[in-house]
């Protein structure tokens, strides 16, 4: 066996010379071939967005950090890549973790370059709850021009009434839309505060203001036709 290393080389030298251009030396069999890294599509990375969302109340909080991190990465990457879809994909699941990790994005992406993003920034705070939640879409109602975001982050603002600490909190955020000169922000907005309070103010800012503070202010009386909804 002493013999079978020589004998090998010289095997290696005579095919060589024999000008096979398709051999390789034994010894490169032996290597190990590196692992092609899989590349996802858009669309596969989105539906897995939305997978770990969904699942997200049935993490671990270790599974939390780890899902909501990865999602942070995607937001961050995409922010210099410019795939707004996944981003606004990563920020609707990250609505769902109970991260400070996940809280930081969320409250990044109010600032989002696109709009849709955006929506989904007030769709995760809605999500959320509680008072910190309805600071952040305080603040997009105050400073969004976007109608579509500040629709969002009305509806929003309906939805997490129920968890709310103070129950004039939402009240008092929802009174500054009032003030929006589009006839469809401030219908939805009046819908939105009859629906969280049960009362009738019409469109008095400044009753629902008082309201808002815990003010005992007396309802308005609706007219026959707005009982019957023939009109607002």
């Amino acid at each position: 066996m002493r013999y079978a290393p020589r004998i090998l080389i010289a095997v290696t030298l005579v095919v060589a010379a024999s000008g096979c251009t398709e051999w390789s030396p034994p010894w490169e069999f032996w290597r190990e071939e590196p692992e092609e890294k899989l590349i996802e599509s858009p669309s596969v990375r989105m539906e897995k967005f939305r997978a770990w969302g969904a699942a997200a109340d049935n993490y671990s909080p270790q599974e939390q950090a780890n899902f909501a991190a990865q999602l942070a990465q995607a937001y961050n990457t995409e922010l210099a890549d410019g795939d707004p879809m996944i981003r606004r994909e990563a920020v609707r699941a990250l609505g769902h973790f109970r991260t400070q990790t996940a809280e930081r994005i969320l409250h990044e992406a109010k600032s989002d370059a696109n709009a849709s993003v955006r929506i989904a920034a007030c769709e995760g705070w809605g999500i959320r709850g509680g008072e910190n939640s309805i600071s952040e879409l305080e603040s997009v109602l105050r400073n969004e021009r976007e109608q579509d975001v500040r629709h969002a982050a009305i509806r929003a603002l309906q939805g997490i009434q129920r968890d709310a600490a103070n129950p004039y909190a939402v009240v008092g955020a929802l009174v500054i839309a009032l003030e929006d000169k589009d006839p469809a922000t401030r219908n939805l907005t009046l819908a939105a505060l009859e629906g969280v309070t049960g009362r009738y103010y019409a469109d008095d800012a400044d009753a629902w203001r008082r309201f808002a503070k815990g003010e005992d202010v007396p309802q308005r009386q609706r007219s026959l036709a707005q009982s019957f909804g023939f009109v607002d």
